[in-house]
């Protein structure tokens, strides 16, 4: 005679607590994983932007400039850091109307991999509107550098960034266009560029000067505590 193996079977609740236990513990790994992905993200994202931050540039003074009369104008300038590559650049560009005048002149910095079309760093948050200090309008320097909304003289600094841009405005050349507006046809910008601790120490610098310590670190330069007041980027 032929012995049978004994089946054994499942009832329906116990066949539904296994496959909820399986589920349950699927479901717990598949979120360790996830957290686990989403903190080296995050962490990875934070060292990335703690560097760029800690970024250390060496103190620079350059120009950049547009003309319409002159073909190879020297529109772009390079920031390097203290290791000897290139960290930055700083770039003039325009803005034309319908008819091809160019009306506006952007101050821009990029980082030197950006592409040529990135976001200005002048501009962090990438939401501002109206005319800003790195901004040259042809109208607005109608009535001269000295007369225009930000001066002759303007100062930009970038928090996160760490750095301190102070731009003059050494020549400024408008005419007028027939439909009643301005364009441009020269500007030339003297620009200086530092880490923005300089003047954080030009205040512990303004700090000796009233107890009548001689400084003489900081009688010279970017950071003067007269000029640490400026637009914040």
């Amino acid at each position: 005679m032929t012995v049978l193996p004994v089946r054994r079977h499942c009832h329906s609740g116990q066949w539904n607590e296994r496959f909820a236990d399986t589920l349950q513990l699927r479901c717990v790994m598949s979120n360790r994983i996830c957290q686990h992905m989403l903190a080296t993200l995050f962490v990875s994202i934070a060292l990335f932007l703690n560097a760029a931050a800690k970024t250390k540039i060496v103190p620079l003074q350059t120009s950049v400039s547009f003309s319409t009369r002159v073909p190879k104008n020297r529109r772009t300038a390079a920031i390097k850091t203290t290791d000897g590559s290139t960290a930055y650049v700083l770039s003039l560009e325009p803005d034309f109307d319908v008819g091809h005048h160019v009306v506006t002149l952007e101050l821009v910095l990029r980082r030197a991999a950006d592409k040529s079309d990135a976001p200005n760093l002048l501009d962090p948050t990438g939401s501002r509107h109206g005319l800003q200090a790195y901004d040259f309008a042809a109208s607005d320097l109608a009535q001269g550098a000295q007369k225009s909304v930000f001066g002759k003289k303007r100062t930009v600094r970038l928090q996160e960034l760490q750095l301190v841009l102070l731009i003059t405005v050494s020549n400024a050349v408008v005419s007028p266009v027939s439909n009643g507006g301005y364009q441009i046809d020269a500007l030339d910008l003297q620009i200086k560029v530092d880490n923005s601790e300089s003047c954080q120490h030009g205040a512990a610098a303004r700090d000796h000067d009233r107890l009548h310590v001689p400084h003489p670190q900081f009688h010279d330069g970017l950071c003067k505590p007269s000029r640490c007041s400026a637009v914040d980027g």
